[in-house]
C-alpha cells in the first residue's frame, strides 16, 4: 500500500492530501529535477497521488493493477517534491495549460509551485500562499489560484508575470476572503472559477488581463453547502454540467443549472460516504476516492486507497 494524504482531483477542471487526478493527454518518457516515466497511451486510466512517507508525487495506470494488488506496480511516473522544498501535498492538479505547457500543480503547507510535466522541472513557486494550502488552480491567462483553509483566503498570484521574465511580480498576489477556503476549479465551460469553503460554494468571474486581473463574485451561481466543511471540489467529467463536492458529511452532486446540491445520483448508494478527503471520475465513469482511515497516526492521513 502506499503512504498518502488525501484529495482528488481531475485534469480538466480539479484537490487536498491524498489527491486523484486524471490524465487526458498522452504521457512522453523524459526526466528532469524530479520527475521520470514512460509512453502511456491509456490516459483514462491514469490517477495521479501523493505519497507522504517519500514526498514523491506519483502517477498510476490503474489498468496494470488487473493483475496485481501492489499500486507500486501502477507508477508510471513519478516526482520527486522534496527536492523543491516540499514535505508533502495537500492538492495536486493537472493541467494542460496555454501560458506554461503541461503542467502539475502542488499545494501544501504555506508553500505552492508550478511544476512542468512531464520533465518534472520547478517553474515557479512560493512559500506565501496562505496558511494551510489545500488547492492550487491556474487560469488561462497563467495567474495561479490558491486557497488556504487556516488562512481563510483565496490568493491570486501574477504568475503570468514569468513569461516576461519578471519573477518579482509573479510572488504577488491579490487576496479574497473565503472561510476555510478548501478547494479553487477552473471551469472553462462557465468562464468562471469555483471555490468551495466551510459552508459555501462560491463562483467568480475573472477581469482583466496579467498583473491586472482580479476576481468579482458572481451572484446566482453556487450557494450554502448542505453539509458544513466542504473540502474537496471536482468536475464531473461525463456531463460539464456537474460538480462533486466532498463535505465532512457527504458528497454532493452540484447541478450548475438549477445550484442544487443532490446525494442522488448514480452509484449514490457506494460513493456518498463521510469524511471523503479527495474524490474524483474519469471520461469512462470510473471514480476515484480516497478516505482517511488513521493508518498513519492522524485523522486526515491514510496508508492505503
Amino acid at each position: 500500500s502506499t503512504d498518502t494524504s488525501t484529495n482528488t482531483s481531475t485534469n480538466t477542471s480539479t484537490n487536498t492530501s491524498t489527491n486523484t487526478s486524471t490524465s487526458t493527454s498522452t504521457q512522453t518518457s523524459t526526466s528532469g529535477n524530479g520527475g521520470s516515466g514512460n509512453t502511456v497511451n491509456a490516459v483514462e486510466n491514469l490517477v495521479m497521488a501523493c505519497d507522504r512517507s517519500t514526498a514523491e508525487i506519483n502517477i498510476y495506470d490503474m489498468s496494470l493493477l488487473e493483475d496485481s494488488n501492489n499500486l507500486d506496480d501502477a507508477i508510471i511516473w513519478s516526482c520527486d517534491i522534496g527536492y523543491f522544498g516540499f514535505e508533502s501535498a495537500a492538492g495536486l492538479k493537472y493541467r494542460e495549460d496555454t501560458v506554461f505547457g503541461d503542467v502539475i500543480l502542488v499545494g501544501s503547507a504555506s508553500s505552492a509551485a508550478i511544476i512542468s510535466y512531464p520533465e518534472g522541472k520547478l517553474i515557479w513557486k512560493t512559500s506565501n500562499a496562505g496558511n494551510n494550502v489545500h488547492s492550487v488552480e491556474i487560469l488561462p491567462s497563467g495567474n495561479v489560484i490558491t486557497a488556504a483553509s487556516s488562512g481563510n483566503t483565496l490568493r491570486l498570484f501574477y504568475t503570468s508575470s514569468l513569461i516576461g521574465g519578471d519573477a518579482a511580480w509573479a510572488q504577488k498576489y491579490k487576496q479574497y476572503s473565503l472561510t476555510d477556503a478548501h478547494g479553487a476549479l477552473w471551469d472553462p465551460s462557465q468562464d468562471a472559477l469555483w471555490a468551495v469553503g466551510k459552508s459555501e460554494l462560491v463562483a467568480y468571474s475573472v477581469e482583466g488581463e496579467g498583473i491586472n486581473q482580479t476576481l468579482k463574485k458572481l451572484s446566482g451561481m453556487g450557494g450554502t453547502l448542505p453539509s458544513e466543511y466542504g473540502h474537496d471540489l471536482s468536475a464531473d467529467m461525463t456531463d460539464v454540467n456537474y460538480l462533486y463536492i466532498t463535505t465532512s458529511s457527504a458528497v454532493y452532486r452540484f447541478d450548475k443549472d438549477s445550484n442544487d446540491f443532490s446525494v442522488s445520483y448514480d452509484n449514490a448508494s457506494a460513493l456518498n460516504m463521510k469524511n471523503v478527503k479527495g474524490f474524483g471520475n474519469n471520461r469512462n465513469g470510473h471514480f476515484f476516492y480516497s478516505i482517511p482511515n488513521g493508518g498513519k497516526g492522524t485523522s486526515w492521513e491514510n496508508s492505503s486507497y
